[in-house]
């Protein structure tokens, strides 16, 4: 990866791009001609570079830029949080406000449901989002995508809150006297830049089939934990659940005494 600077001969901005939303980011499309650019440009130093390059002509390691995405992901995730937070807080404060048929709106069901839907939706994004920071932030490996899966349910909940806010305020959602529809059309950037929510899904379902991601998802132990036979045999591990499988197949052969014990065995304070 090159650092170009603004005056690099070759380099010019063809047009400046008119987005749906997010227009107070400048956004432009830039063409490239015949661009030399010096070796001090380079992001790294060659021998960084020569490495990275040995391992891909071998078919090892991961591309730099994917797993750059992964670690930044969370962040998009949080940006989208923020839409989905204003946009879920202004609908419930319009709702609680605004009065129809004898009483605020927010005592029907009709609107009052999909706004608890989103409560729900938002903290568990937020909890994925909180989840894959402290990962990056500590250096854990990103094994099952967490990265991802904060950005693909951020983003996603941020397009709902914001059609929904739109949808609570009713005509006057549609027009700009409320910011909801501005939220609404920065919403779904979210979906799309820092990878789509199909790249997500893709990256998340490639873990899958991976044994080693799966085998110890971070929700079921943190680093740290202590190891030994409770790691081994304890509650959720691959030992205690292959003896409870083997214990099932032989209970219809077994004796009333040896099922008692067994069933002593494997109780939930055992």
């Amino acid at each position: 990866m090159f650092v170009v600077g603004k005056d690099t001969p070759g380099m010019e901005q063809v047009r400046r791009l008119r987005k749906h939303g997010h227009r107070a980011s400048h956004t432009a499309e830039l063409s490239f001609r015949g661009c030399r650019i010096p070796a001090e440009n380079l992001l790294g130093d060659e021998d960084k570079l020569e490495h990275k390059l040995e391992k891909a002509r071998r078919g090892e390691g991961k591309p730099a830029a994917l797993g750059t995405f992964e670690q930044t992901r969370p962040m998009v995730a949080a940006m989208a949080l923020g839409v989905a937070r204003a946009s879920f807080e202004y609908a419930c404060d319009h709702a609680r406000r605004r009065e129809a048929f004898g009483g605020p709106i927010i005592d029907n069901q009709g609107v009052s449901f999909p706004l608890a839907d989103l409560a729900a939706d938002i903290d568990a994004a937020r909890l994925l989002c909180w989840r894959a920071s402290w990962m990056a932030a500590n250096g854990v490996p990103f094994r099952m995508g967490e990265g991802s899966m904060s950005k693909l349910k951020a983003s996603e909940v941020a397009v709902r809150a914001a059609e929904q806010a739109v949808q609570t305020c009713g005509g006057w959602g549609y027009v700009d006297d409320l910011p909801v529809e501005k939220w609404y059309r920065d919403a779904k950037l979210y979906t799309i830049f820092e990878g789509t929510s199909e790249i997500q899904r893709l990256v998340i379902g490639r873990t899958l089939g991976d044994p080693e991601a799966t085998a110890t998802p971070l929700h079921h132990h943190l680093p740290g934990d202590h190891g030994g036979l409770r790691r081994k045999f304890g509650h959720g591990s691959l030992a205690r659940a292959r003896a409870g499988e083997t214990f099932l197949r032989l209970a219809k052969k077994a004796p009333d005494s040896v099922l008692r014990l067994g069933g002593r065995l494997a109780a939930p304070g055992a």
